[in-house]
């Protein structure tokens, strides 16, 4: 089993960050306002349309650069396979 200590340096960094989001995420509509929707004016709802809006874009900001992580890492492994450099048996052992 992996302990925290054992992740490498980027990938502690980011979840710590997701960590940090999900508190602020939380923030962003408390539970109790979730049944009073109905019972707020135009200018509450438009700060919370905005605030969405926001957590939408950082969001989709941060899946994005993930990905985009995630599909070097999959061209660096199939190019170390197709070099030889990498085997199944070697990645097992």
């Amino acid at each position: 089993m992996t302990k925290e200590t054992d992740v490498p340096g980027p990938e502690r960094r980011l979840a710590a960050v997701l960590s940090a989001d999900m508190v602020g995420y939380s923030r962003l509509m408390e539970v109790d306002e979730m049944g009073t929707l109905a019972d707020l004016d135009h200018v509450q709802l438009r700060d919370l349309a905005d605030r969405l809006g926001d957590l939408e874009r950082a969001v989709s900001f941060d899946r994005r650069a993930l990905h985009e992580r995630i599909d070097v890492l999959q061209a660096e492994l199939v190019e170390r396979h197709k070099s030889g450099r990498a085997t199944v048996d070697g990645l097992l052992s």
